[in-house]
């Protein structure tokens, strides 16, 4: 089957490696919940790298079932595994891959402190050889990673040791930039964390006893058809919270007839040195003037 002679690009490289590693993840997640109604602690603890090399072997697999070699993040980028100059790759390199990107981690965890150890016949030394083993091989992958920034080729070491390349099945559609869509988001990203960090700044509680006062004195809208005296209160005034509209839990006043949630009156006055009640514009003052909601037609209607 024809292939296209063209190079991966370098995003679409870097993207199906982590196409492949949010799948690994997703199918490992998948997998703990299925048994998180077990006791896992012995199970899903002692044997995580066999886990690990055996979700990632399903998840390889396909290097070896289709015509042209890739894994799943390749294939939905439309790249293919080719070798060093572009030839089809040979079985035994793509088992050899295979292998390698299933085991290596199980051997570096299960195998190879015991193997130095066995060769050695010194733990101390097996384990400092084992670490510096494993530290020279992430500095030789990220003197790779700069050089395949520069050269576009060999992605990882694994990649430059058996010369594959990644190179698109079919001749690629040209990535075009919708400047208006991109402009859209970047104005509403910016917006959306500005007032991220803007809103915890505003004390909105003020904000709104500010903004009731001014509607108060330009629409003169007072609760003045009944008094404000809390000798007057009656019973219905218990039933609603002046504040969130809803029964009142531990009725308290501050000094009206109207009634309020403790949570409610003590969270305003606390935030905010003026706030004033919201039904009739009476001044709050401090938590101290926040007491007991009590009423003498209340009580009379209640012990009636």
């Amino acid at each position: 089957m024809a292939t296209s002679k063209l190079m991966g690009s370098r995003v679409d490289q870097l993207d199906a490696h982590e196409l492949d590693e949010q799948l690994f993840d997703l199918l490992k997640s998948r997998f703990s919940d299925a048994f998180k109604y077990f006791d896992r602690t012995n199970f899903l603890t002692f044997w995580s790298f066999e886990l690990d090399a055996l979700i990632k072997a399903a998840l390889l697999s396909v290097l070896l079932l289709q015509d042209r070699p890739a894994t799943v993040g390749q294939t939905l980028l439309d790249l293919s595994l080719v070798g060093r100059n572009r030839e089809p790759l040979k079985r035994w390199k793509i088992v050899s891959v295979f292998l390698l990107l299933t085991g290596t981690q199980w051997f570096r965890e299960r195998c190879l402190a015991k193997t130095l150890n066995l060769l050695l016949r010194d733990r101390q030394r097996a384990e400092r050889y084992s670490t510096v083993t494993e530290g020279v091989l992430k500095l030789a992958g990220v003197v790779n990673f700069f050089v395949f920034l520069t050269q576009n080729r060999y992605p990882s070491i694994l990649h430059r040791l058996f010369g594959i390349k990644m190179n698109y099945s079919q001749p690629p559609n040209l990535r075009e930039v919708q400047y208006d869509s991109l402009s859209r988001e970047l104005l509403w990203t910016t917006v959306s964390e500005f007032l991220a960090f803007l809103l915890p700044v505003i004390n909105s509680s003020k904000s709104r006893s500010m903004f009731r006062s001014a509607l108060r004195k330009v629409y003169g809208k007072v609760d003045s058809t009944m008094g404000t005296s809390p000798h007057e209160r009656s019973l219905v005034d218990f039933k609603t919270c002046g504040i969130c509209s809803k029964p009142p839990t531990q009725p308290h006043e501050i000094g009206c007839r109207h009634v309020y949630c403790y949570f409610c009156i003590a969270s305003n006055v606390l935030s905010d040195d003026d706030f004033e009640c919201p039904q009739c514009g009476r001044l709050a003052g401090t938590i101290k003037n926040v007491r007991p909601a009590t009423g003498l037609q209340a009580e009379s209607e209640m012990s009636a």
